[in-house]
């Protein structure tokens, strides 16, 4: 997995001439071919650009990222676009810092996991159903309907102090069961690079719900088999 790197050309013809003045740094790159990279301006504006193969998924997720940001603080979408190779999506700069590398990480885990699933809270009190154009595109009954985030894992909540106050990769916000997220979360700690496992009563007990194992890998199979 690469993370870092400094001063790499954009791949993207067009994106690199229009930008280049600017200093791009890749700076994420979960999946090969999938890279953000960091653009900054000579004045030190700060832009961020995801590239994906084009399927017309950065597409979706910047139809999404604009429609939340009425209701919640999410990054604002300069531009999205293709050249048949790749797709691009780019954004304004969106401040805090991301859950897996705050420093509450390190100081008091239990502070950082109560921050995450009280974001999560908010997020699924705030932004309305009844106006969300998008749904969950699997089968999946349920009576607890919220707009989920659909990737509410640690690097996508953006704490300033010890609250979080914005969320980016959107590309999966859908209407669906409180579960497919909470899974997603709970799953997301336990990882052996976030913070293990250990956590998940704390996270349960801060976002105000019992732990209802069957509906959680219900949600999360049908996650996996959307999204995967």
């Amino acid at each position: 997995m690469t993370r870092r790197g400094l001063g790499e050309p954009l791949p993207v013809h067009d994106l690199a001439d229009r930008y280049a003045k600017w200093h791009a740094e890749k700076v994420y790159e979960w999946e090969a071919g999938r890279p953000t990279y960091r653009l900054t301006s000579p004045d030190g504006s700060v832009r961020y650009v995801k590239l994906t193969p084009s399927t017309g998924r950065l597409h979706d997720e910047a139809l999404r990222t604009r429609w939340a940001l009425s209701w919640v603080r999410v990054p604002e979408v300069v531009e999205f676009g293709s050249d048949g190779d790749h797709d691009w999506l780019m954004t304004a700069s969106l401040s805090g810092v991301d859950a897996s590398t705050h420093p509450l990480r390190s100081s008091d885990p239990v502070a950082l996991v109560t921050a995450f699933a009280q974001g999560l809270r908010f997020f699924h009190d705030t932004v309305p159903v009844d106006e969300c154009p998008f749904w969950f595109p699997l089968s999946g009954e349920s009576t607890d309907l919220v707009v989920c985030h659909g990737d509410y894992v640690l690097p996508n909540a953006f704490l300033t102090g010890d609250v979080v106050t914005g969320y980016i990769d959107l590309g999966d916000l859908c209407v669906a069961d409180r579960w497919l997220d909470l899974a997603v979360a709970l799953r997301s700690l336990e990882q052996p690079y976030n913070l293990g496992p250990g956590y998940a009563d704390v996270f349960l007990a801060a976002y105000g719900v019992s732990l209802d194992s069957a509906r959680a890998a219900r949600w999360l199979s049908l996650y996996d088999a959307a999204f995967s």
